[in-house]
């Protein structure tokens, strides 16, 4: 399956949304863009549940700068530490579309 195609089909409208994580905010439209990333979520740390992957690589295509599938087609977190900026906001992307919610953060 072409994943990209997969990721353009699964757009959300700007606004916030509720996870088990927390409040989502949406990274899509004008008013994402034009907000200052000082005034972006910080995610402290990010992590995947490796008994819960099943490797559809939906988090690899949000966040590549994060997440890698390994050679097993479990994701891998490629940063660790604090996520700022639009690399939180990717971050946020992903653990949106992973199917398996086997991203969280800390």
């Amino acid at each position: 399956t072409n994943l990209n195609a997969q990721a353009d089909e699964l757009k959300f409208p700007l606004g916030v949304y509720s996870s088990p994580f927390g409040p989502l905010r949406c990274a899509r439209g004008p008013q994402a863009e034009s907000e200052p990333t000082s005034m972006r979520r910080v995610i402290l740390k990010v992590q995947v549940n490796t008994d819960m992957c099943e490797g559809h690589g939906k988090c690899e295509m949000a966040a590549p700068e994060v997440f890698k599938l390994g050679p097993d087609d479990v994701s891998i977190v490629l940063m660790t530490g604090e996520l700022t900026g639009e690399i939180a906001a990717k971050a946020e992307r992903a653990i949106r579309l992973c199917p398996r919610q086997a991203i969280s953060t800390r």
